[in-house]
């Protein structure tokens, strides 16, 4: 519909500015898709092999995070400008967590070690289920244990007579 309109294909960029939109041709080595990486970094980059799985595992996470920043090296050696490095980096994280690991974005690997969030375990969970269980039983079992001797005492007391 808007190819009837015959606008200019640099529309957005005239109208607003080109660093309020995510990807640009400038953001880092004028990679905009996964075809722009593929055909700057090749089709394996040291990504592949040390993002694919595992990284909860924190010595494979730190392989993962090294390999980013040769990647990231990599990128800004192409884009010829270092200030596009932390835009770099963040490519080669996105790339690393979307398209590398086996779980994807949304995957514990992924967000755990390549976006660094802290994850709560299910052993954490369990344990807290447990002692929340504990203290549930011992309370009750002394409740319990109050009242039967409430009513011994007063069986003896008034019982007798």
């Amino acid at each position: 519909k808007l190819d009837a309109l015959s606008l200019s294909p640099n529309l957005t960029s005239v109208c607003f500015d080109p660093k309020q939109f995510v990807i640009t041709n400038e953001t880092c080595a004028g990679i905009q898709t996964t075809r722009d990486w593929v055909s700057r970094l090749g089709p394996t980059t040291a990504l592949d092999s040390a993002c694919s799985s595992g990284l909860t595992d924190l010595t494979r996470c730190d392989a993962c995070v090294a390999a980013g920043f040769r990647v990231q090296k990599q990128l800004i050696d192409l884009d010829g400008n270092s200030s596009h490095g932390l835009n770099c980096y963040h490519f080669a994280v996105l790339y690393a967590a979307g398209i590398v690991n086996k779980k994807g974005p949304e995957g514990d690997d992924s967000l755990s070690c390549l976006f660094s969030l802290s994850l709560r375990s299910p052993l954490s969970a369990k344990k807290k289920r447990h002692t929340v269980a504990l203290v549930l039983g011992l309370t009750g079992s002394i409740f319990g244990a109050l009242v039967i001797a409430a009513f011994v005492c007063l069986y003896f007391r008034f019982g007798k007579a």
